[in-house]
């Protein structure tokens, strides 16, 4: 049966002779070669996944194109619900070189281990401290993972900086991980980065009016979301509550009464969020976004004028929201 590790490029190494082969790979260039190239990693990226084999490219992608900015040494940790044997290990390498040109020249080292997804914790975390550097901040990222595979996380996670996961994907994990962190401001969601361009728009609009034209009158806010976009839409709507309350706070209003709500869409809905203002007056307020045509469309009466236009929305590339939770 294929598995993650099966559908990734990479060289086939044993445990014993990993760090080897990596020391390996850079030592077989010339000397010219070697001294216009950086070796040195900023960091160390622990990646835990339980996904399938069509999910590898997904994944892969954004990890390379992140190292282009952030060399860094990646631990791909892949967790296999079907393997038995609980010391049964393989392992890949991969190693990049980037031409930067203003920074010159960068390197990423992917190590992958595939493992039984019961595997021995105290096994694995041993195993995972001979890569990593020492002396480099470690983060640590949760993908597709069941909550039974939380069982198998390294020990020691306060020494991490951060955690991110998907809350799309995985909703659940939020709640798990949050009892197994020293700090909740350790955790990090994907999908709040990529909340961003809505958050930036809806912002950009909004702050022409007056606050109180915002306000009053309001009955509820309501938003509406596909499956793929759940985490967004919950950020969204935090978001906007948040600042409807620094509007009543700052013209002495109160928001008693006012609803907030989210709502599942139909899958085959033209909008994957749609966010709108119910007003007692004849006011209105309406947003929604099409990820996949990179569009929005807004429209609005808050005060005499009625208002509505399209909107370019450029999706966050994955690698860049990678970035920014890790890192902001």
């Amino acid at each position: 049966m294929s598995t993650l590790i099966d559908a990734l490029p990479g060289l086939d190494v044993s445990v014993s002779r990993l760090l080897e082969t990596l020391s390996t790979t850079w030592s077989t260039q010339s000397a010219k070669e070697q001294s216009r190239v950086s070796y040195a990693s900023q960091m160390t990226l622990v990646l835990f996944t339980g996904a399938s084999p069509e999910h590898g490219p997904e994944l892969l992608k954004p990890l390379t194109t992140f190292s282009q900015k952030y060399p860094c040494r990646i631990l791909w940790v892949c967790l296999d619900p079907d393997e038995r044997d609980p010391w049964a290990v393989r392992t890949k390498v991969q190693a990049y070189s980037y031409l930067r040109s203003s920074m010159g020249a960068a390197c990423c080292e992917i190590i992958m281990l595939h493992c039984c997804a019961q595997i021995d914790r105290r096994f694995l975390t041993g195993l995972l401290s001979t890569w990593l550097h020492s002396d480099l901040p470690v983060y640590f990222w949760a993908h597709r993972l069941r909550p039974e595979d939380l069982s198998c996380l390294p020990c020691e996670l306060r020494s991490l900086r951060c955690v991110v996961f998907d809350s799309s994907i995985e909703p659940e994990l939020e709640a798990l991980l949050l009892k197994t962190l020293p700090n909740k401001e350790m955790l990090k969601d994907l999908a709040y980065a990529r909340s961003l361009p809505a958050r930036q728009a809806l912002g950009q609009f909004l702050s022409a009016y007056d606050p109180l034209a915002i306000i009053e009158n309001l009955n509820a806010v309501t938003i509406e979301y596909q499956k793929q976009a759940s985490g967004e839409a919950r950020h969204l709507l935090k978001w906007v509550r948040h600042c409807m309350t620094a509007c009543a706070k700052l013209k002495g209003r109160s928001l008693e009464g006012v609803t907030f709500a989210s709502l599942p869409n139909p899958s085959n809905a033209a909008s994957n969020i749609k966010l709108t203002f119910e007003y007692k007056a004849d006011k209105f307020f309406q947003w929604s976004s099409n990820e996949a045509h990179c569009l929005a469309a807004l429209g609005a009466k808050l005060e005499d004028t009625t208002r509505g236009y399209p909107m370019h929305l450029r999706p966050v590339p994955p690698a860049w929201a990678l970035a920014d939770s890790l890192f902001f």
